[in-house]
């Protein structure tokens, strides 16, 4: 009530503070990154939708149907950018601003440092991929192949590790 008379309300609450109204946002210390319950249900939802894309794109590239295979990838693309962005901003940085103690600021580190090079090959092969002269032939095929094997690994990683670890995140944190 005095910070409302005052002109401190919870909307003002500083970078890493935690409001005491139970519906208030949590926020990752010394950022403005708020704990998100739906997030995670959101992130799996957009790894089934990219892994269906891929998946129909790498049908249509082995049976040479090469404008909807590219189609498909531009398509991937764009998706898959989206949906890093979002893991990027949304769980790795609020992961690794609420971690407790060294060793698991570093694990953090380094599961977003092993994905973020994981989200480097992908692209790479992805721009590669839809440029309008690059022929699917089986060289192309069979990195299609290994990308999805790559992405398949990620996404059981992340939802395996990195997903409960944010989950478990749901409870106030205290600045550090």
């Amino acid at each position: 009530m005095f910070e409302k008379l005052f002109g401190r309300d919870e909307a003002e609450l500083k970078e890493g503070e935690v409001s005491s109204r139970p519906d208030s946002p949590k926020f990752a210390p010394n950022t403005k990154i708020a704990y998100k319950p739906s997030l995670i249900p959101t992130l799996q939802k957009e790894h089934q939708e990219l892994l269906d894309v891929y998946d129909r794109s790498s049908k249509a590239a082995h049976a040479r149907l090469t404008k909807r295979a590219k189609k498909l990838l531009s398509q991937f693309k764009d998706m898959f950018v989206d949906h890093v962005l979002r893991e990027n901003t949304s769980l790795y940085i609020y992961l690794q601003h609420s971690a407790q103690g060294v060793t698991s600021k570093r694990a953090i580190r380094s599961v977003k440092s092993e994905m973020e090079q994981i989200g480097r090959e992908v692209m790479q092969f992805l721009d590669y991929g839809i440029k309008e002269s690059t022929a699917i032939d089986d060289e192309f095929l069979q990195r299609m192949d290994e990308i999805s094997e790559i992405l398949h690994r990620r996404i059981k990683q992340e939802e395996g590790y990195v997903y409960p670890n944010y989950l478990t995140k749901s409870q106030p944190v205290s600045p550090t």
